[in-house]
């Protein structure tokens, strides 16, 4: 495991570390889902993390960007959601992911959330895991991803 190790931050969604991430990430659903991507409603741009008082956060290890993931406060104050989720397949099952889950969850609660939700497919069974792990249960799928047979939707209290 490298939690120790790895450096996690803020950077603005249209840097280039996390451009570079993100555009990886939008390749990989490509590979999983077919055209489309499988991205069922990706974030508008920058604005779906700094317009709702959320955050895009990007993991270094050795000065390289090697992970990323995004929360926006949705409209109810107390509820936040995990989006573009992202670990470079080499740095996948050394804890990356963890360490920016937990960073994310960090930041739901200097914002005063006490759930956090998310949304993610049936060909992403390494983030499924993930999110089981960290404590993340089965919910209903909501929004955008109701009709959506590919989604799995999970959340998890915090407070």
């Amino acid at each position: 495991m490298l939690s120790g190790m790895i450096e996690i931050r803020p950077e603005p969604f249209d840097g280039p570390d996390a451009q570079a991430l993100v555009q990886a990430l939008d390749a990989e659903l490509v590979v999983r889902y077919g055209p489309g991507g499988g991205a069922s409603t990706p974030p508008p741009e920058a604005a779906a993390f700094l317009d709702t008082d959320g955050v895009f956060l990007v993991a270094y290890y050795r000065d390289a960007a090697v992970g990323c993931g995004g929360l926006r406060i949705v409209a109810a104050a107390d509820l936040a959601e995990l989006n573009r989720m992202y670990v470079a397949p080499a740095m996948r099952g050394r804890g990356v992911g963890r360490a920016i889950v937990a960073a994310l969850e960090a930041e739901a609660l200097a914002r005063r959330c006490v759930r956090i939700r998310l949304e993610t497919g049936t060909s992403n069974p390494e983030a499924i895991r993930l999110y089981r792990a960290c404590g993340y249960r089965p919910i209903r799928r909501y929004g955008p991803f109701r009709e959506t047979a590919h989604s799995r939707c999970f959340s998890r209290r915090l407070a």
